[in-house]
């Protein structure tokens, strides 16, 4: 996320919002045969919420960022099940 402060520049001298999208493990594609197959349980069960993430998660992200009249610009949402607060708390 270190580009994330030049876009916010661009974004402010555009006159338009920019904010991204941090996704976790998502259950898509070549991941998901992976996923079904147990291989990362132990990995999932170490997030505060007990699953891998789905497509339909992202993209209630998605959606929020484009709500009309969004006064959100500048900001990263972490959409990872919690891997993030598992991190932080050492």
């Amino acid at each position: 996320m270190r580009a994330c402060p030049a876009c916010r520049v661009a974004a402010a001298t555009s006159g338009g919002p920019a904010s991204w999208l941090a996704p976790g493990a998502t259950m898509t594609g070549m991941a998901a045969t992976s996923i079904q197959a147990g291989k990362y349980d132990r990995y999932v069960a170490t997030n505060a919420i007990e699953r891998f993430g789905r497509p339909e998660d992202v993209a209630r992200a998605v959606r929020f960022f484009l709500e009309p009249d969004n006064y959100i610009t500048g900001q990263v949402i972490t959409v990872d099940g919690g891997l993030t607060l598992r991190r932080d708390r050492g």
